[in-house]
C-alpha cells in the first residue's frame, strides 16, 4: 500500500531511482509488516529500537497514551524497484515551543538510527529522505539521541546535521559461542576474576547465590522491581533521566509483559540471595544480540558488588543461548568495561530547518544545554539531589 503523499528523488549514482514514500496513518504502517520484517533481518547492522517488533510497541503505547495527539508518528521509506531498501522511524513532538522531529521511540529507546538494506548510496538515501521530510513542513528541525557512528550518521552530518554530546560509549561484549564460557573467562583479567570469586564466596556465607532466567509469573513483578530501583538509585544519585522524567514511562515499561514480549524478545535475569532478587537486569534478544535495556540492585547488598557478580551470569546465559553479542549500552561505565575493551561512540544529532528551529537546536541544544549539564553535575549531591526533586514535583503538579 503506497501512503500519500510520497515523493520522487533520482539517485544519479544508481538505479533504479529511489521513490521515497512517508507513512502517516496506523493502517499504512501495518501494511508495511512484511517487507519491514524482511529488511530487518537482512539489514548489515542490526538496530532492535528500530525493529517492527519494538516500533510496533512504541506505536500502540503513543496511541493508548497520547491522547491529546501532541505526538504523531511518521515512517519514512526508501523504495528502489518496489524493494524496501530503508525506514526510519520518527515521530513529530513538541519541544520547547517548536515543532520537532524524533525517534519513533524517544525517550525510551535506546539509538536513533536509519535501517537500511545492503549495498546501498546510504548518502543518496539519505538525502532524499531528509528531502522528503523537509518538504512536508512539520517540523522546525530533527533530533536525534543516542545515534551511533554509522554511515547513516556521518550521511546526516555531510547533508548539514550538528553533533552535541560527543564522549559517550555503548559498551560491546563478543562471545564465541563455538568456545566453552571458561574461554572467555581467562581472557578477562585475572584481577577481576579474583574479586568476582571473592565477592561471590561471601555472598555465600549469607545464604544461597543462584542465577535465574526468570520465567512466567515471575517476569512482571521482577520488571516494575527494576524500574523502581533504577529510580530511587537515580534519586540517590542526583542523577536525571529523560525517559524517567516522562510519566509514562512506567506504563511503558510495566506493559512490556504482555503477549508482545516473545515478539520483543524480552528476557529478564535475577540474581538471587535465597529467594530474594539482589541484583536484576533484562533487555531484548534480536538477531543474535543481546540489548541490555535497565537494571537495578538492592542497595543493601552494594558492599558485595552484585552487579558486577550479577554481569558475569548475564553474560554467561547469553553465551548459553548462542547469542554472540551483548551491548551493554552506554555509559561505559568500569564495571562493564572489565569484560570488554570495545565500547562504540554514541552521539546526539540537531539539524535545524527553520530559523525557529535553529535558534532552539543549535543555539541551546548544542551551545546551552551541554552547558547546564556539565554544570548541574558538577554541583554537590545534595544540590542536585533538591534540585531534582523540585523538578520532579514540578512535573508531577503539571
Amino acid at each position: 500500500m503506497r501512503a500519500k503523499p510520497s515523493y520522487l528523488a533520482e539517485n544519479p549514482s544508481a538505479e533504479p531511482a529511489l521513490e521515497v514514500r512517508l507513512l502517516w496513518e496506523a493502517s499504512e504502517i501495518l501494511a508495511l509488516t512484511e517487507p519491514w520484517l524482511a529488511l530487518d533481518q537482512n539489514a548489515p547492522l542490526p538496530s532492535f529500537f528500530q525493529s517492527h517488533a519494538w516500533c510496533r510497541y512504541v506505536l500502540d503505547h503513543i496511541a493508548q497514551f497520547n491522547k491529546s495527539s501532541e505526538v504523531r508518528p511518521v515512517i519514512a521509506t526508501a523504495w528502489a524497484d518496489e524493494r524496501l531498501i530503508a525506514i526510519w522511524p520518527l515521530a513529530i513532538r513538541r519541544d520547547k515551543g517548536i515543532r520537532v522531529l524524533t525517534s519513533l521511540g524517544s525517550p525510551f529507546d535506546q539509538y536513533s538510527e536509519i535501517l537500511m538494506a545492503s549495498h546501498i548510496d546510504v548518502a543518496a538515501v539519505i538525502a532524499a529522505l531528509v528531502q522528503a521530510l523537509r518538504a512536508t513542513k512539520i517540523a522546525d528541525g530533527l533530533i536525534l539521541r543516542k545515534v551511533r557512528l554509522t554511515a547513516s550518521a556521518y550521511g546526516m552530518v555531510a547533508l548539514g546535521a550538528h553533533i552535541v554530546d560527543e564522549g559517550s560509549r555503548a559498551p560491546q561484549v563478543t562471545l564465541d559461542v563455538d568456545a566453552p564460557f571458561g574461554d572467555f573467562l581467562k581472557t578477562i583479567s585475572s584481577k577481576t576474576r579474583k574479586n568476582l570469586r571473592n565477592y561471590t564466596n561471601r555472598l555465600n556465607r549469607i545464604g544461597r547465590v543462584e542465577h535465574r532466567v526468570l520465567r512466567g509469573a515471575d517476569i512482571a513483578p521482577a520488571i516494575a522491581l527494576t524500574y523502581d530501583g533504577r529510580r530511587a538509585w537515580l534519586e540517590t544519585k542526583g542523577l536525571s533521566s529523560t525517559a524517567f522524567r516522562d510519566d509514562n514511562f512506567e506504563k511503558f515499561v510495566t506493559g512490556l509483559t504482555g503477549p508482545e514480549a516473545i515478539e520483543l524478545g524480552l528476557i529478564v535475569f535475577a540474581l538471587m540471595l535465597d529467594e530474594r532478587m539482589i541484583a536484576l537486569q533484562w533487555g531484548f534478544i534480536h538477531q543474535g544480540r543481546y540489548y541490555a535495556y535497565l537494571s537495578t540492585r538492592d542497595p543493601e547488598f552494594e558492599a558485595y558488588s552484585t552487579g558486577r557478580i550479577h554481569l558475569q551470569h548475564v553474560l554467561e546465559a547469553c553465551h548459553e543461548r548462542g547469542i554472540g553479542m551483548a551491548d551493554l549500552m552506554v555509559p561505559a561505565v568500569p564495571y562493564k568495561m572489565n569484560w570488554t575493551d570495545v565500547a562504540d561512540p554514541v552521539i546526539d544529532l540537531v539539524w535545524p530547518w527553520t530559523t525557529r528551529g535553529y535558534l532552539q537546536l543549535k543555539v541551546y541544544e548544542q551551545g546551552l544545554r551541554p552547558l547546564l549539564k556539565r554544570v548541574v553535575l558538577n554541583l554537590p549531591l545534595g544540590v542536585r539531589q533538591g534540585l531534582f526533586a523540585v523538578l520532579s514535583g514540578a512535573k508531577r503538579a503539571h
